[in-house]
């Protein structure tokens, strides 16, 4: 078998607080579902990192979201009348399930210039890997908004 830990941009996140979330030396922060919501989603393993973007995307975010999330857009400016200030990129990776038809092998007809094979990657992706990419971004947005700590949009290439 051979597998991968997908890793992408996902979206972003505006933060009525960065400081609520404990962050790294690099001044990152790290998300993973618990057991039970993988189970109940029935989705695997995924981590999301944010990574604080800085004040003048902020505003920019807000404009994009005006014409397409106008709610979102809303929560978003009266949050900046409280002196939000925070956005964040998400960063996704997650769990690829083992399929036994994802390999590595050596390719029996293409040869490099000294004559050793050449390599052939066989790798497929589930739906499972995408629903746990979608599932996981909206089970981090749902967490945040119901929290009252940001709002996530998640990019048009996954939704």
């Amino acid at each position: 078998y051979w597998m991968e830990h997908p890793t992408f941009e996902g979206g972003n996140a505006v933060l009525a607080n960065y400081s609520e979330f404990e962050v790294d030396a690099s001044n990152e922060a790290f998300f993973s579902p618990t057991l039970a919501a993988m189970e109940r989603l029935q989705i695997m393993n995924f981590g999301i990192r944010l990574i604080e973007s800085p004040y003048p995307n902020v505003k920019k975010l807000i404009a994009d979201l005006a014409c397409t999330a106008p709610n979102m857009a809303e929560w978003m400016s009266s949050q900046l009348d409280q002196r939000l200030r925070c956005a964040a990129q998400l960063y996704v990776a997650w769990e690829q399930a083992p399929l036994a038809s994802n390999q590595i092998e050596l390719s029996k007809t293409d040869v490099d210039h000294a004559g050793v094979p050449r390599i052939e990657l066989h790798w497929k992706k589930s739906p499972l890997e995408r629903r746990t990419l979608l599932e996981g971004l909206k089970l981090f947005g749902t967490t945040l908004a119901q929290k009252n700590l940001g709002r996530v949009r998640i990019d048009d290439w996954i939704s």
